[in-house]
């Protein structure tokens, strides 16, 4: 029998942490705009202070910074490889307008500047025919490493020919990259979040199906429980006998004592008829007001009387309400067989009702 407090603190417990998981998903969110907007206004504050040609070498390690970043998770799905290949397009177009535009005349006339970006240009060309294949891992490393050299050694020609290294710089650096430690942490926590509440979404689901098969005041399986596992068993041809039990005077207890102790009969009997259900393999079900229902994969006589006996004994002890007083109980069976008995859960039912009946109008 299924502990049903314990299953409701579980459920809680469930819509507790699901809560508190997708409103702190929601935080982590907000915080990383947050964050991408204290990006975006550290970069305008840099483009007012610098030419243009010095911005466009920001902007050109910028993407080339992003497209390394992006590399490194190509390999994991279509949408990082889509991302990567976007930023490899964006990097390209940069390096176009470095070199051909006549807006940047007077920084590539400085000597060298012209041939050095050519040779970086050209070199970065020369991935093309690999970046069509980041969803391989290790081309997407050899892609990497080669993409971390270029940029490396372009960083060290800027950084040694036109002496971006200023305070200011220096400083808005550090900013940037604190920013983006930060905003890399927070998507970590953000993704950990988003499957932590996915995997208590699907706890919950299972949790509330589970609830929709047991009875709410025994604990035990219910009606429906019982409707999709005999049909189950018969799909699969498998044999088995159902029993169905009605108890004798349980109306005259809840017109006397009242529906309380009606319950406390019911909740009893249960913890009685499945004890020890797992030992012997067979599963109680309350199927009614006062019904009960158990199904035996175990159609032998010796198992079908072991479990007359069962039942027989757990109607022996006098049943003890809340106020003391104590109530004997008895109860009509009756059994049907598959597939000797019919092929269908309404046959098998039929033919058991009809003996459980045929049992309890002998007694009276």
């Amino acid at each position: 029998m299924i502990d049903i407090r314990a299953k409701t603190e579980l459920g809680q417990l469930l819509a507790r942490s699901k809560t508190l998981l997708i409103v702190f998903s929601i935080l982590l969110i907000i915080a990383n705009f947050y964050l991408l907007s204290a990006t975006k206004d550290l970069s305008r504050s840099y483009s007012d202070r610098q030419n243009q040609a010095t911005w466009f070498l920001f902007q050109l390690s910028k993407e080339f910074s992003e497209l390394i970043a992006a590399s490194r998770y190509a390999h994991n799905d279509a949408q990082s490889l889509n991302r990567t290949l976007l930023k490899y397009e964006l990097t390209w177009s940069r390096f176009d307008l470095l070199i051909d535009n006549k807006e940047f005349d007077t920084l590539m006339s400085m000597e060298g500047a012209y041939e050095f970006f050519i040779h970086i240009f050209h070199k970065y060309q020369d991935l093309e025919p690999t970046h069509q294949m980041l969803a391989n891992a290790d081309t997407n490393r050899e892609f990497t490493h080669n993409l971390e050299h270029l940029y490396t050694t372009m960083i060290q020609f800027i950084n040694a020919n036109f002496r971006v290294k200023s305070p200011v710089y220096q400083s808005q650096v550090a900013q940037a990259k604190m920013l983006n430690h930060f905003q890399f942490i927070l998507m970590c926590l953000l993704f950990s979040c988003i499957g932590l509440v996915s995997y208590i979404l699907h706890k919950e689901s299972s949790y509330h199906k589970q609830l929709a098969l047991i009875d709410p005041l025994t604990g035990v399986a219910n009606r429906l429980a019982m409707m999709h596992q005999t049909q189950d068993r018969i799909l699969r041809g498998r044999p088995f006998c159902l029993y169905v039990l009605d108890l004798n005077g349980f109306k005259g207890i809840n017109d006397t004592y009242g529906h309380q102790a009606g319950d406390t009969v019911l909740e009893t009997l249960a913890q009685r008829l499945s004890h020890n259900q797992n030992e012997h393999d067979f599963i109680l079900y309350r199927v009614g007001g006062d019904e009960f229902s158990i199904i035996s994969e175990r159609t032998s006589d010796s198992d079908a009387l072991f479990l007359h006996k069962h039942i027989h004994n757990t109607f022996i002890d006098p049943i003890e309400l809340e106020d003391k007083t104590q109530v004997s109980m008895t109860t009509s069976v009756g059994y049907a067989k598959h597939p000797e008995h019919g092929n269908n859960l309404n046959q098998l039912i039929s033919v058991a009702d009809k003996k459980m009946y045929q049992m309890k109008f002998a007694k009276r």
